[in-house]
């Protein structure tokens, strides 16, 4: 039976118990934020990316591939977004992010 948040380190398997307490939920909650903040921003940083490569390219095919992972990326992170806490300096840096790539995303003609 799978248990989470057990450090397998710490597990007396004789008696089956934990030898150590698990560590602060202040910091766990702490880990979640930061996590949540960084995968948004990475989905994102990818989808602008992608966006700038499809801008570019002189090829329809090479066009629609990054247009395509751009929006992927763009559907990832608004997926994500409602779940995660962000401070007010995440919240400008994601939503100009934001802003930046639905526009790219239009002129790409995706219809957001």
């Amino acid at each position: 039976m799978a248990v989470r948040g057990v450090d397998w380190h710490d597990l007396d398997v004789e008696k089956n118990a934990i030898l150590m307490p698990m560590s602060d939920t202040s910091d766990r909650r702490a880990d979640f934020h930061q996590s949540g903040f960084s995968f948004v921003n990475a989905e994102l940083d990818t989808g602008l990316t992608f966006a700038r490569i499809a801008l570019g390219a002189k090829g329809r095919d090479k066009v629609d591939r990054n247009r395509v992972n751009a929006r992927k990326a763009y559907d990832s992170a608004m997926h994500f977004l409602p779940s995660t806490s962000l401070n007010t300096e995440e919240a400008g840096s994601i939503k100009e992010k934001i802003s930046a790539l639905q526009a790219a995303l239009t002129r790409l003609g995706e219809v957001l």
